[in-house]
């Protein structure tokens, strides 16, 4: 079991501490419990601490690969699925709690989709799927839908975004032009042109699993300063968030750091952003 493993009580007024653990924290009114963990592993012993006054329990993206390699991803959808199926069975323990948990997908057409399930009682009770990915491993595993419609938990006010979407969400203003146009730069233009909210018109809340230090543009990455940069990219797309949805009043983001090596991950932060922050406070960390 790791070290980290106990439930820490987070001011409402102050982000939560950016390392991993466990932390509770008060969304509209109900409680919840971020488990922020670098493995499937982790996440799995960090469940033990969920309690029966838990509305929500929230994973990071793509806890159920993070020790997965992207090119053994797609041969890895019967392992995703039984992890999966052990955090339904966990969540029958507590019936009234709705985790989201963020884990690859698979398609009706057997594409591959980077998704946020909720679970409750044992069932899938929805779901969303990211339209917009950050690295070069992302675009050649997941399908991205343009169309992907904004979403609601069901009987709740939170709505919920998968990491880089947030930049989307406030940024379909301008497409790129037509030259030189990478895999991200494409989607991001069928992004603009498919006109879609991201955040549920009349959600008051917003939860958000990520993976966020990954994957920024090094040619305007502080290189001696990576984690300063990419804690000043969220704090300029929480900014945005406010401003452009002016229903939404409170979001918690649960991250973990990226792992391994390669390329993707020679300007990667060294520790995950969990965030809590409301319209009034912007608490943001450095």
């Amino acid at each position: 079991m790791s070290e980290y493993f106990e439930r820490s009580i987070i001011p409402y007024e102050l982000a939560m501490p950016q390392e991993h653990g466990l932390y509770e924290f008060v969304l509209g009114g109900a409680h919840g419990l971020a488990i922020s963990v670098r493995t499937f592993d982790e996440f799995v012993d960090g469940m033990r601490f969920v309690r029966p006054d838990d509305r929500f329990v929230v994973s990071p993206e793509l806890i159920t690969i993070a020790d997965i390699p992207w090119e053994d991803v797609p041969g890895a959808i019967d392992v995703i699925y039984e992890r999966i199926a052990r955090v339904a069975d966990r969540s029958l323990d507590t019936p009234g709690t709705v985790y989201v948990f963020g884990t690859p997908t698979v398609t009706s057409e057997g594409r591959l989709r980077n998704s946020a399930v909720f679970i409750r009682n044992g069932e899938i009770i929805g779901q969303t799927n990211k339209r917009l990915g950050a690295v070069v491993g992302e675009y050649e595993t997941f399908e991205f839908p343009a169309d992907e419609p904004a979403v609601r938990i069901p009987g709740t006010d939170v709505s919920v975004l998968i990491c880089a979407d947030i930049i989307a969400a406030t940024l379909l203003r301008t497409k790129y032009s037509d030259r030189h146009l990478g895999a991200r730069e494409r989607q991001f233009n069928r992004l603009v042109d498919a006109h879609n909210e991201f955040v549920a018109h009349d959600a008051k809340q917003l939860l958000i699993v990520s993976c966020w230090g990954i994957g920024a543009n090094p040619n305007f990455l502080d290189v001696d300063d990576v984690d300063g940069t990419y804690a000043m990219n969220l704090r300029s797309a929480f900014l945005r968030l406010f401003h452009q949805y002016p229903h939404l009043e409170e979001i918690v983001m649960v991250d973990r750091a990226p792992n391994g090596g390669g390329e993707e991950l020679l300007f990667a932060s060294s520790h995950p952003f969990n965030i809590y922050a409301r319209r009034e406070m912007y608490p943001f960390p450095r």
